[in-house]
């Protein structure tokens, strides 16, 4: 996961820095999606050997990584996406490696804006700032 609390304590909420607040919301959202990622893909794993109960919602998560698809249980968590399984980790990835960058060097010089779990708080942000 992305370190919420150093995220906070980096850009604390500053009036007139409004990107302080869009970027530790950006990692609170992406925090809550990689954990129900990591959360059902471990219990699908256990579930297949046995080990643990496969209930509904737990076999829709299965089907749909079976066929190649984003589970139920992380688009209701999710940014929008209607890219298949393989194309919506790669994209997640890069995802959060631009979060990462943010917290490790700072705003960027250009912002990718698909980069971003709610793009609106993010323009709200720049307009609030300038």
């Amino acid at each position: 996961p992305l370190d919420l609390a150093r995220a906070r304590l980096r850009f604390p909420p500053i009036y007139g820095e409004s990107l302080n607040t869009t970027i530790v919301q950006e990692v609170e959202r992406y925090n809550r999606l990689t954990a129900a990622v990591r959360e059902s893909a471990a219990t699908v794993r256990q579930a297949l050997r046995g080990l643990a109960l496969l209930d509904a919602g737990l076999e829709q998560t299965a089907d749909a990584l079976a066929k190649g698809r984003v589970p139920p249980a992380w688009r209701r968590v999710s940014y929008p996406s209607e890219k298949p399984l393989g194309a919506y980790l790669a994209d997640l990835s890069r995802r959060l490696a631009f979060v990462r960058a943010w917290l490790d060097r700072g705003p960027p010089r250009r912002f990718w804006l698909p980069g971003f779990f709610f793009t609106q708080a993010f323009l709200t942000g720049v307009l609030q700032n300038h």
